[in-house]
């Protein structure tokens, strides 16, 4: 009995060790006392320690075998569990921010004097890229449209007015629109030059 006491101890401090996996060897190769140790262990007989160097003798005989992670494993496992720490802080900073917002807006709303629960236009009704929920697109000339920015090709790179793409710009640098490029001297724009005469 002290024998099986002596290993319990011993195997206590070897199950100390962080263990990821004990594989057994097949059920006959197990001497029928570790079932009779394991079962007084659970039955409170004898303590942890000696239960412990039960253990330690199996590991020391390769009854068990214990496979140590190596460095990589641990570190996987160490980096995930530090990302779901920090993704349960952001959670907890994200609800702040939305209650924080929601109570920014309420307070905008009435030092605005809007009443969100009439007809009157919230500064909600304002989309992220600053556009009115009427007008969501934001195009490249800085205003807010309808429809859709077109993606003119590149021999046609010029949006105009009417939405379509050319090849040159819908105005020109002296002001005048492409199909009316010449400026005369009544500052009007014609689609002819002005005849000067001597």
């Amino acid at each position: 009995m002290k024998k099986i006491l002596l290993f319990a101890v011993i195997s206590v401090l070897i199950a100390s060790i962080s263990v990821t996996s004990i594989s057994a060897q097949s059920q006959s190769d197990i001497p029928s006392w570790v079932k009779g140790v394991a079962d007084f262990w659970v039955k409170g007989n004898i303590s942890d320690s000696e239960f412990g160097e039960s253990i330690s003798f199996l590991i020391e005989q390769n009854i068990i075998q214990v496979e140590i992670p190596n460095s990589d494993e641990y570190q996987n496992i160490n980096t995930i569990r530090n990302l779901e720490v920090e993704n349960k802080k952001l959670e907890v900073e994200n609800r702040k921010l939305k209650q924080e917002n929601a109570e920014l807006q309420s307070l905008i709303d009435d030092l605005l004097g809007i009443d969100t629960l009439g007809t009157t236009d919230s500064y909600s009704e304002y989309l992220d890229n600053g556009c009115h929920r009427d007008y969501p697109y934001l195009w490249s000339d800085g205003l807010c449209y309808t429809t859709s920015e077109p993606n003119c090709p590149t021999n046609k790179p010029y949006i105009w007015s009417d939405r379509f793409c050319y090849s040159s710009p819908e105005y020109l640098s002296n002001g005048c629109h492409s199909n009316y490029p010449y400026l005369w001297s009544d500052r009007f724009c014609y689609d002819a030059p002005e005849y000067l005469a001597n």
